[in-house]
């Protein structure tokens, strides 16, 4: 759970972890509650993002953008940039559609875990993945300086993580 440990590695931060799966959210609360020094963790329903604003010195989304239609994508990297603080960072780790063996292999996972066994939550029947560049762009666009690594090197999944960072003018 990356919030507990994001809360875990600085007492000093406030963290707020956001998911649109309840089961999930009761998940993470519960363990939070065993370590009662994570005083700084709160966990919130994704409906609660817009009452958010921020500012925010961090952003983390970790696979999530796939699961919205493109426009919903790009509708929230663009809130979410606009929610950071100066020099602020909007972190995104994605699976990207190439290489393609790797997207195919990927894909097939997600299709199981979404709509078989149903582990994540979606409310959308089709998987969109979008491409680093276009993620890069839309950071681009929304102000952002951006960087793009590949994270697959030696992994059967294409992750990339795509980091913008606001200027210090915000």
């Amino acid at each position: 759970m990356l919030c507990l440990d994001l809360a875990e590695r600085a007492p000093e931060r406030g963290i707020v972890g956001v998911d649109i799966d309840e089961a999930k959210l009761a998940s993470a609360r519960a363990a939070a509650a065993v370590a009662p020094a994570l005083d700084n963790v709160s966990f919130l329903p994704a409906t609660a993002l817009a009452a958010q604003r921020g500012p925010f010195a961090a952003i983390t989304v970790v696979d999530v953008l796939y699961l919205l239609p493109p426009r919903r994508q790009e509708e929230l990297v663009t809130s979410l940039a606009a929610r950071l603080g100066p020099r602020g960072r909007l972190l995104v780790k994605e699976m990207a559609p190439r290489p393609r063996w790797k997207h195919h292999w990927m894909h097939a996972q997600e299709v199981i875990a979404t709509r078989l066994v149903r582990i994540t939550a979606s409310d959308h029947a089709t998987l969109h993945f979008t491409t680093p560049t276009v993620l890069a762009g839309w950071m681009a666009d929304a102000g952002l300086t951006v960087d793009r690594r590949r994270l697959d090197r030696g992994r059967p999944y294409p992750h990339h993580l795509v980091v913008g960072t606001a200027g210090a003018g915000r």
